[in-house]
C-alpha cells in the first residue's frame, strides 16, 4: 500500500485520515512524504499512529521536502529513504503569540520542552549527541540527498529517474520558502485562534459578571 502525505501537517494532511487509512490498512505500507512541516502536536499524533501500526512494515520516501515537524514524522516507520535531490530540514519549534511578558516566558519555556522532545528522536536514528542536534537545530540545518544519510537521519538514497537542473542553491532556496510560508500561516492562524479564544473568555467573563448580579437579587 502506498500513502501519500503532502502538504502541511495539520491543514493539508490531518491525523485523523492518518488514523482511518491506517485502521484500514493491512501489510506493508510505503508513506511517499513531501511536507515543510506544520502543526507539532498535530506531527506527534501522527507520528505515534505510525509507530502504532503493527500490520505490517512501514517504509518512508521524501520524494521532495521533509522539513520540521514532518522530519519527525519521517522517523516514524521501520526505514527512511529520500532521493538524490531530497531535502530535509531540521530546526528549532517556534510558534506566534501575544500577549504580556508572563505569556511569553511561559511559552518560550514549552518550546524548548518540545523542541528537546523532537532532538531526543533525531539523536536515536543518528546515534549524535544530544548537544550536536540541538546545535544542528538551533543553525536551522539543512541537508540534501546523500548528505541526509551521512548524517544519519535516513537509511538509503534512491537516485531520481531523470535529471534536475536545480543547484542546491535554488533547492534550499525553494525549500525555505515553503517552510517560511507554512510558519507564517502557523502563526497567523495561531494568532486567529488566541482571538477566538480571547472573545469566548470575555464572554464567559460578562455572563459571570450578570450572574454575580442576579445571585446579589436574590440574596
Amino acid at each position: 500500500m502506498i500513502m501519500r502525505l503532502d502538504g502541511e501537517i495539520g491543514w493539508d494532511v490531518l491525523a485523523e485520515d492518518v488514523v482511518s487509512k491506517l485502521d484500514n490498512a493491512s501489510g506493508d505500507i510505503t508513506v511517499h512524504l513531501d511536507s515543510p512541516g506544520g502543526d507539532v502536536f498535530e506531527g506527534v499524533k501522527i507520528f505515534n499512529s505510525f509507530k502504532a501500526y503493527s500490520k505490517g512494515k512501514v517504509n518512508f520516501i521524501i520524494t521532495a521536502l521533509g522539513a520540521s515537524i514532518a522530519s519527525y514524522i519521517a522517523l516514524a516507520g521501520d526505514t527512511l529513504e529520500v532521493f538524490d535531490n531530497s531535502t530535509y530540514m531540521i530546526h528549532n519549534a517556534s510558534s506566534g503569540i501575544r500577549g504580556d511578558a508572563k505569556a511569553m516566558r511561559l511559552r518560550a519555556t514549552t518550546l524548548d520542552g518540545v523542541t528537546t522532545m523532537i532532538a531526543n528522536e533525531y539523536v536515536k536514528k543518528t546515534n549524535k549527541s544530544l548537544d550536536e542536534v540541538l546545535k544542528m537545530m538551533d543553525d536551522e540545518t539543512y541537508l540534501f540527498g546523500n548528505d541526509i544519510v551521512k548524517n544519519g537521519f535516513a537509511d538509503n538514497v534512491v537516485m531520481s529517474d531523470a535529471l534536475h537542473n536545480n543547484s542546491t542553491d535554488l533547492n534550499i532556496e525553494s525549500a525555505q520558502k515553503r517552510v517560511a510560508k507554512c510558519n507564517g500561516n502557523c502563526a497567523v492562524r495561531s494568532a486567529s485562534l488566541k482571538n477566538k479564544a480571547d472573545k469566548i473568555v470575555d464572554k464567559i467573563n460578562i455572563y459571570k459578571i450578570e450572574a454575580d448580579k442576579i445571585m446579589e437579587k436574590i440574596k
